[in-house]
């Protein structure tokens, strides 16, 4: 099976003081992605989604993000997922 590394960063606009919110988003993210989901990450998706997956890189309206996130995991299924690195980066939170 070809293993594929897998990068995405999601700019999330800001969070305006919502303490409990990065670690819901955090845990959405995570149980999406090991399933190889995308519906729960349609509240997430607001405005542009900054992606960087195989074949795709860049800013993208949150309808195409969903798309080409939901075109990648029907084209590779989900072996295994973990998450490297999350964080803020000046107002926007970051997986």
């Amino acid at each position: 099976m070809t293993r594929f590394l897998m990068y995405v960063f999601f700019a999330i606009l800001p969070l305006f003081g919502v303490a409990q919110q990065p670690q819901q988003m955090k845990k959405d993210f995570v149980s999406a992605f090991s399933k190889g989901e995308t519906a729960p990450l349609k509240t997430y998706f607001k405005g542009f989604v900054n992606m960087n997956i195989p074949g795709e890189k860049g800013f993208y309206p949150q309808n195409k993000a969903r798309w080409l996130l939901q075109d990648f995991f029907e084209k590779n299924r989900v072996g295994l997922f973990s998450l490297k690195e999350s964080g803020f980066s000046g107002d926007n939170y970051y997986l």
